[in-house]
């Protein structure tokens, strides 16, 4: 009897970079074209004319800002780990299995979406296509009998903080929801082009960014906003995300915050009301404008305000 090769999560390399991961799918993406003819009551022949595989995976927040930005990361080094068992045991030796970027094969990354629950960690949402070096072979190769690389340091880690909007501090924050939409055209018009198997190509082509905060004081944010909302003034808005010491396990004062400019988006309330036994719930919603190639929020640092 042949019994299961266990196998369990490893820390991420994405260029020179060991990132900490949460989670992670593999979606090989596989096209598939069934061919049924001539009155045939079942198809005869299966057709796969291209695969366009990702790696998708969840990371602090912080750490994925650094590495991929707000536009997304050409990739030259990609290494996908599965972590082997010995005896019921994680092995210490060099018995893993690695998939590496086949020859010559790049990929692009970028962020989908940070997130933060209050009293939650603030995590990042990652996707990694795969980039074929001739279109023609699979990007992705296999190597057994590998290492697992080892992460620098614990990773930077930040909790939900306060809202401010034009330079009011709103107390209350519940969630905090930062989509970036990016529009990431792979290949030509979503297709490699010449028939190819596996693209070759992916491109930044622009976004959408919005960000929404739960909240649980909406009459103070109404008082704020009204009920059609207000155009950003000089002080903009700053969603923060306050700094958490993983050595000492303590809240810092210092964090990071999202930030919008004056007249970059028009902050507006989303739906509020409250339940029986509950207190009263509302938030905010606001999607950032531009001008010109420069990303409208912007990722900065400092004393987390209080309140």
């Amino acid at each position: 009897m042949t019994f299961p090769d266990v196998r369990s999560l490893a820390p991420l390399q994405v260029n020179s970079t060991v990132l900490a991961i949460e989670g992670l799918q593999v979606p090989p993406e596989i096209a598939m074209e069934h061919f049924r003819h001539s009155g045939g009551e079942f198809p005869s022949v299966t057709v796969l004319p291209g695969a366009a595989p990702r790696a998708q995976f969840r990371t602090p927040a912080k750490g994925a800002i650094d590495l991929f930005g707000l536009k997304g990361l050409p990739i030259t080094t990609l290494d996908v780990y599965f972590a082997k068992f010995v005896d019921g045991i994680r092995s210490p030796d060099a018995v893993h299995t690695k998939y590496p970027l086949a020859a010559s094969a790049k990929a692009f990354g970028w962020i989908r979406r940070i997130s933060c629950q209050d009293r939650g960690i603030a995590w990042a949402e990652c996707e990694i296509v795969y980039l074929s070096a001739t279109g023609m072979a699979h990007p992705v190769g296999a190597a057994a009998n590998s290492s697992l690389p080892s992460l620098p340091a614990q990773p930077a880690l930040h909790t939900l903080a306060p809202t401010q909007v034009n330079a009011a501090t709103h107390g209350g924050a519940l969630g905090f929801t930062f989509d970036l939409n990016p529009d990431i055209m792979l290949g030509l018009e979503g297709n490699p082009g010449d028939g190819l198997l596996y693209h070759t190509l992916a491109t930044y082509m622009g976004g959408a960014p919005t960000i929404e905060v739960d909240h649980g004081d909406p009459i103070a944010l109404l008082g704020t906003l009204g009920q059609t909302g207000v155009v950003l003034g000089a002080q903009g808005f700053k969603q923060w995300l306050r700094e958490f010491d993983a050595v000492n396990h303590v809240a810092l004062p210092t964090g990071i915050s999202f930030s919008i400019a004056q007249n970059a988006g028009r902050v507006v309330p989303v739906a509020y009301g409250a339940d029986t036994g509950r207190v009263a719930k509302g938030g905010l919603r606001i999607e950032g404008l531009s001008a010109g190639a420069t990303h409208p929020v912007v990722v900065g640092s400092g004393t987390v305000p209080t309140l």
